[in-house]
């Protein structure tokens, strides 16, 4: 797992109380507001992964909702 991918998947545990998907722009400027095409091929990885669900949309910017998993949870576990 990458630095941008774990700093995303902590975003998202960070929240992951609230009963709503975490709006997936705010996630992405507490990451740094990292370019929109690698912040989007870190979320696909991740998602490809099964650490995250949702539904992303990337343009002019990042958009769309998305949560952690139980599996996203526990490699940020195992990663210490």
């Amino acid at each position: 797992m990458d630095e941008l991918q774990r700093r995303i998947l902590e975003a998202l545990e960070r929240v992951s109380n609230n009963p709503d998907w975490a709006n997936l722009h705010t996630i992405w400027e507490q990451c740094g507001s990292e370019p929109l095409g690698t912040f989007r091929r870190a979320w696909d990885v991740l998602e490809e992964n099964g650490y995250v669900e949702g539904d992303i949309h990337s343009g002019l910017i990042i958009a769309g909702t998305g949560r952690i998993t139980g599996a996203g949870e526990q490699a940020l576990k195992d990663q210490g």
